[in-house]
């Protein structure tokens, strides 16, 4: 199924269905149903866009920087090239503690009182305590766990090889049920009493149920979904090769906007403080979009392949992967 296509401005396309691992490298191109390049607007200058901030501090951090999370009052970041999460404390913006994880540390949950970090190179995860910086639980999962999130009562894997979702019960630290899902589930969230998956096989997103892990819904997405979000009466989605964010209706569970393409590479993904925010690992530019129209409405060119933002402090957070430091952004 093509993209619908842009008719004007940097506004939003008419609603339409449609990728280590990474989904950013040469994701499949000739799926069933869908063509990444067939029918997709084409990019669009932001020159036109308010600017959403200024980078106000520049961290200096270890080797290509991916994972970031705000939790416990610090920014978390990890290097899968090095099987390290650090620990940067907000108010002097620098790394306070260095923690040795798994192999290829490749995305955090927040909950239970810990930071959790799933390992895509050995299958585990690592629960890190944030009084004392340490790794106080080492749990087994399926085969090569993508992402990672926390529920109510569970924390979950999506296991991309494994084509599973593992779950584990934080009283006990151990796996106590996999759910089948098949395709190559990629990144998710948690949200309006679901989990959110991207699956780049069919460019789909799975719905699961939070406690069982069993597939209630699927929507078709764009070709190359990479992350997803909920907030804002809203699930999103990124597409990687169109460049292009996607608003999910969570009660119909179908697309009902795409953002205007702003070029390839699209990545991260977050919403908060009543916006929400994507980045572009090819152009280095954080984007803003008004959740309520889906149209980018600001962006910043920080000058880095970009990864992961998160929100905490006062700030907007990103991880520079091509610098090897994490950027600090006061929003205007």
């Amino acid at each position: 199924m093509g993209l619908c296509v842009l008719t004007a401005g940097l506004g939003v396309l008419p609603a339409c269905g449609g990728a280590p691992s990474d989904a950013r490298s040469a994701p499949p191109s000739t799926q069933a149903g869908h063509s990444p390049t067939a029918g997709r607007p084409s990019a669009t200058s932001t020159s036109s866009l308010a600017v959403l901030g200024t980078v106000a501090a520049t961290v200096e951090v270890g080797d290509q920087p991916d994972p970031l999370i705000f939790a416990f009052g610090s920014i978390w970041v990890g290097h899968y090239q090095t099987d390290t999460v650090e620990r940067i404390d907000p108010r002097r913006n620098r790394v306070v503690a260095r923690i040795r994880t798994g192999d290829s540390p490749i995305d955090f949950a927040s909950g239970f009182g810990s930071l959790w970090v799933a390992n895509y190179g050995d299958s585990t995860v690592s629960r890190i305590d944030p009084a004392s910086n340490k790794v106080t639980a080492t749990i087994a999962v399926d085969r090569e766990p993508e992402g990672i999130v926390a529920a109510p009562t569970v924390i979950w894997t999506i296991n991309l090889v494994g084509g599973t979702a593992s779950r584990i019960d934080p009283k006990k630290d151990r796996v106590t049920a996999t759910a089948d899902l098949g395709g190559r589930p990629f990144y998710a969230s948690e949200g309006f009493g679901s989990i959110w998956v991207a699956d780049q096989a069919g460019g789909r997103v799975r719905r699961l149920d939070e406690r069982t892990g069993r597939v209630t819904g699927t929507v078709d997405v764009c070709a190359t979904p990479v992350h997803t979000a909920a907030g804002e009466g809203s699930v999103w989605v990124t597409c990687y090769d169109d460049g292009t964010v996607q608003r999910i209706d969570p009660v119909a569970g179908r697309v009902l906007a795409t953002t205007a393409r702003v070029g390839r590479g699209l990545d991260g993904l977050l919403v908060g403080g009543g916006e929400v925010w994507a980045v572009g690992d090819g152009d280095g530019t954080v984007y803003e979009i008004d959740p309520a129209t889906a149209a980018i409405v600001a962006s910043l060119d920080v000058g880095s392949e970009l990864r992961n933002p998160a929100l905490g402090a006062g700030s907007l957070w990103v991880a520079g992967f091509g610098s090897d430091q994490v950027f600090r952004i006061t929003l205007a």
